[in-house]
């Protein structure tokens, strides 16, 4: 027992294999930022695969089957998938997000990641807010991030606000709105792996690929599809997120962008009913012009912009220098999966604390009967005293 304490207590959060993808082009600025910053991180990998541009859709993209027009054109044409020269984990593929983001999980990582079993799918960031639930109808990124999830696969969807530019360089100043961004979600990446260490979801427990080249005892036919398969099965890591909960993120403008200095926005709980609620979309005609408008209208019944867990808003969250992050069922409704102790910087200092007491507990017990005399215990009990002043001072 005392050297299970001791790894459970010094072992470090967990490494994560992350899919990056987004619903706007590959060379966003804020899209490539956050992989830099997932990159250097010393502890998870990362795999950018997304569209060449934010201009197609994927209008039918369940119906197509032969008569698409992707059809045998992913190894045939040169120009439909790339791979980025200066660094083997970028890939940008001239289609819809949808289908590039199938391409990703179904070619790209059987093929050429055949030893990396993926515990999290990012999507984004896009530079368009998602916050209350009549944006989460016809937000794009929001929609991908659904149908990713699924596959079962924990999908977190972020979206901030500003303009959309393209990347050039690495963003390391401290002002800059895409290395802030960045620097946020990588703090929120290692938030949910400490949480996750003790395994509150289960573990990992799907397969990336769902290829449907299968034979009659639903064994795929080509041999890097098993292999990926029996690595996906061997992942005994925690899960990073429940079955079919998005976490939805939403960041206010933050840095040079700001126009009230929010340079180091605090992670805010939130829930998707808002007071939008209380105004919904609404046409009319303007004579005048012989057109008609979009417009938003009052409804009758008040709603309160607080649930009953008293979590404020995402659209008023945004108003200060918050970002919003609300879990999200892929069927559209709120769930509580502990987000308050994944926002906690001290929730894994205390969770190590309880362990030092229970190794504390252990040897003042234990020591005494192996015949080293009461002392012994005393001693370690207040070695490890100094240990969690030092530690957690």
């Amino acid at each position: 027992m005392l050297v299970s304490v001791f790894v459970f207590l010094f072992s470090h959060a967990c490494a994560l294999n992350i899919l990056l993808t987004s619903t706007g082009g590959w060379d966003t600025t804020n899209l490539r930022t956050l992989y830099d910053s997932l990159k250097s991180h010393p502890s998870h990998n990362v795999l950018l695969v997304a569209p060449f541009t934010e201009s197609k859709s994927c209008h039918g993209l369940v119906q197509e089957h032969s008569n698409s027009d992707t059809t045998g054109c992913l190894l045939r044409d040169t120009d439909y998938i790339n791979r980025e020269p200066f660094d083997q984990n970028i890939w940008y593929i001239d289609d819809c997000p949808a289908r590039t983001s199938l391409i990703a999980l179904d070619y790209i990582i059987p093929t050429f990641y055949v030893d990396w079993s993926f515990d999290l799918i990012i999507v984004g960031p896009t530079e368009e807010n998602n916050a209350g639930p009549l944006n989460h109808l016809f937000n794009p990124n929001f929609q991908l991030s659904k149908f990713l999830s699924f596959r079962q696969v924990p999908v977190i969807s972020l979206h901030t606000n500003g303009p959309t530019t393209t990347f050039h360089s690495s963003r390391d100043q401290q002002d800059d709105p895409a290395f802030l961004y960045s620097q946020k979600v990588t703090q929120l990446i290692d938030g949910l792996s400490d949480y996750v260490r003790d395994a509150p979801f289960g573990s990992h427990d799907f397969q990336t690929t769902k290829s449907k080249f299968v034979d009659q005892n639903n064994v795929k036919f080509d041999e890097k599809f098993n292999r990926h398969d029996q690595l996906d099965n061997q992942n005994s890591s925690p899960r990073v997120l429940p079955h079919n909960v998005i976490l939805n993120v939403n960041f206010p403008m933050v840095g040079s962008n700001s126009q009230v200095n929010c340079i180091d926005p605090k992670f805010e709980q939130t829930n998707t009913r808002s007071e939008s609620q209380l105004m919904i979309p609404s046409a009319s005609f303007d004579e005048s012009s012989n057109k008609f408008e979009i417009d938003m209208a009052p409804i009758n019944t008040a709603i309160d912009p607080k649930d009953e867990s008293r979590h404020p808003s995402e659209l008023l969250a945004l108003e200060a220098c918050t970002i919003s992050i609300t879990a999200i069922s892929n069927t559209g409704e709120d769930v509580e999966i502990g987000l308050s102790d994944i926002l906690d910087p001290t929730y894994r200092i205390r969770k190590d604390l309880e362990s030092l007491d229970q190794l504390k507990k252990h040897v003042n017990e234990e020591e005494p009967v192996q015949h080293y005399g009461p002392q012994h215990g005393e001693f370690y009990s207040g070695k490890l005293n100094a240990l969690v002043k030092q530690l957690f001072k």
